[in-house]
């Protein structure tokens, strides 16, 4: 499980589009919950502070869960456990047109950027982009 630590040490800009995804998430429920009791209040005439008290206990809720699921609210495009532009690495297996390199001690599925290019086992390669969780790569320059 991650720590509310690893997502203070986030920069502000993916921390505010984290809170806002999990806000904009908890929202229709919170809306269902409040129309549902308003509902009951004309059947059943529940009085005003228990509609309140339970409103506020929901969001509590909500805002107690925060830690345990922020993770899951990470915009993965933007997560730092992929490799990012300009990272090296070394082709394990023949990039014809895909092929796999070892990268920060993983295994990635790769392609030569550049359409053509053959990419051999042991070459020196740097990571030029990405398509999904595959890599582009290219050559090494020295």
């Amino acid at each position: 499980m991650k720590s509310l630590k690893q997502f203070k040490a986030y920069a502000w800009k993916d921390k505010k589009r984290v809170l806002i995804r999990y806000t904009l998430f908890q929202l229709p429920e919170t809306g269902i919950i409040i129309i549902i009791l308003l509902i009951l209040d004309r059947w059943i005439n529940i009085p005003l502070w228990f509609v309140l008290s339970f409103t506020v206990l929901w969001i509590l809720k909500d805002i107690i869960a925060f830690p345990f699921v922020w993770h899951a609210y990470i915009d993965p495009v933007t997560d730092s456990r992929y490799p990012q532009v300009g990272e090296e690495g070394i082709v394990m297996e023949k990039c014809a047109s895909r092929g796999y390199v070892i990268i920060q001690g993983e295994y990635w599925e790769a392609e030569p950027a550049e359409k053509g290019v053959c990419l051999n086992k042991g070459e020196r390669v740097v990571v030029a982009g990405r398509k999904g969780l595959v890599l582009m790569i290219r050559a090494k320059e020295n």
